[in-house]
């Protein structure tokens, strides 16, 4: 996983293995902000959760943990700006 600077250069945030997930931040967020970019440099098998469906799920989760997701994603997306700001 990585993202992109303002200069262009991608900065290197992760390498995932069998069974890590990337997305959820689009999902968990309104705005549907993505934070980094995935690539792969061998075959994988992905599993696409639609975001309808994904938001239905959501609704069974009360009110609170739903709010405290929220805030920890926007947290997140801020925190990752900055890194691409610098």
């Amino acid at each position: 996983m990585a993202s992109q600077r303002a200069d262009g250069e991608f900065v290197a945030l992760t390498t995932m293995t069998a069974g890590d997930m990337f997305g959820e931040i689009a999902l968990l967020t309104k705005e549907c902000v993505r934070t980094a970019t995935t690539m792969s440099d061998k075959g994988c098998e992905l599993l696409v959760i639609e975001r309808v469906a994904f938001e239905d799920h959501l609704l069974k989760v009360d009110l609170l943990t739903r709010y405290i997701m929220s805030q920890f994603c926007r947290r997140i997306v801020s925190l990752t700006e900055r890194v691409r700001d610098h």
